[in-house]
């Protein structure tokens, strides 16, 4: 019978966002490297594009973070960084919002003025 630190020891978890859902994938052929290395090498620039290619390439379901195995925890986060996650989320949720407002009162009333004084200026100009 396995106790629940056994189960534990066993599990890999994101060094982001601490979730166990987490997929690996093999790197393939890379056309950008391959590009590059045509262009600045000629043909046989081409086999650039192999470069890294057998690179096992962690990636989080949970929160999209891509890592190399190496960097990923063997242990559940701690509280202080479950709350550094989660202020970072809230922290983009906040930036996006503010992006999505529409301009401010005193936005608009800069605006408008700058278009009266560049309307007066367009008709003094043509006099």
């Amino acid at each position: 019978m396995e106790t629940n630190m056994e189960t534990q020891e066993d599990k890999l978890y994101c060094p982001v966002c601490g979730s166990t859902q987490l997929t690996a994938n093999k790197k393939g052929f890379g056309a950008g490297k391959a590009v590059a290395g045509a262009v600045l090498t000629g043909g046989v620039g081409l086999l650039a594009g192999f470069i890294g290619s057998g690179d096992v390439k962690i990636t989080c379901l949970n929160c999209g973070c891509q890592c190399k195995p190496g960097q990923l925890k063997t242990s559940p986060l701690s509280e202080y960084e479950k709350q550094g996650y989660y202020n970072m989320l809230r922290i983009k949720a906040e930036e996006k919002k503010k992006a999505e407002e529409p301009m401010s009162t005193g936005g608009c009333i800069v605006l408008v003025i700058c278009v009266l004084v560049w309307i007066l200026i367009g008709v003094a100009t043509c006099k």
